[in-house]
C-alpha cells in the first residue's frame, strides 16, 4: 500500500513512525474520457501480374479505438500524519514516565539497597531526585554505577 504525505501529493518511503502516524485513506484518480478514434490505413502493392491484377496488403497507420467514458479509480492508501510539537512532547514524557517507573521499582528494592555504602546510597538518593524531575528536564538521568554493578541487565 502506498503512503502519501498529508496533502496526498507525494509518496513517502519509510516514514519515521516516532514522529508521526499512518492513517488509512483513499485516493480518487480521475481517468479522463477518450473520444472514439477511427482506423486509418493504406494499401501497399505486394505483387503485380501481367494481366493487370495485383496483390495488395492493408497497412494500419492508426488502429481503431472505441470511446471511453470518464471514470474514477479509488485507491486504498495510507497518509503519514506528523505529530504536533505538543504530541511529540507528550510522547517523550510518556516514555520518560514509563522508564522512571521501572527505575523506581528497581532502586526501591530494600534487599540490595541495604548493602550499599553511605556514598552509594547518596548517589541513589540523587538519582531518585533526578527521576522525579524527568518530565521537566526531558532527560534520562544516568543510572548510578552501584546500581548497574548490582543489577546489570535488569535495569
Amino acid at each position: 500500500m502506498k503512503i502519501y504525505n498529508i496533502e496526498k501529493t507525494k509518496i513517502i518511503n519509510n516514514p519515521d513512525l516516532t514522529k508521526g502516524y499512518l492513517m488509512d485513506d483513499k485516493l480518487i484518480n480521475i481517468i479522463p474520457a477518450c473520444a472514439e478514434v477511427q482506423e486509418k490505413s493504406h494499401y501497399v502493392t505486394i505483387r503485380t501480374y501481367e494481366n493487370g491484377g495485383c496483390d495488395v496488403e492493408k497497412v494500419i497507420d492508426r488502429p481503431y479505438q472505441p470511446a471511453v467514458p470518464e471514470t474514477e479509480r479509488i485507491e486504498e492508501i495510507q497518509v503519514y500524519v506528523p505529530y504536533t510539537e505538543e504530541e511529540l512532547l507528550e510522547r517523550k514524557k510518556q516514555e520518560l514516565r514509563h522508564w522512571r517507573k521501572r527505575q523506581f521499582e528497581i532502586i526501591d528494592c530494600a534487599v540490595w539497597y541495604d548493602c550499599l555504602t553511605t556514598e552509594e546510597k547518596e548517589q541513589v538518593k540523587q538519582f531518585r531526585f533526578e527521576l522525579l524531575d524527568i518530565t521537566e528536564t526531558l532527560v534520562f538521568p544516568k543510572v548510578p554505577d552501584c546500581v548497574v554493578a548490582r543489577l546489570g541487565d535488569k535495569i
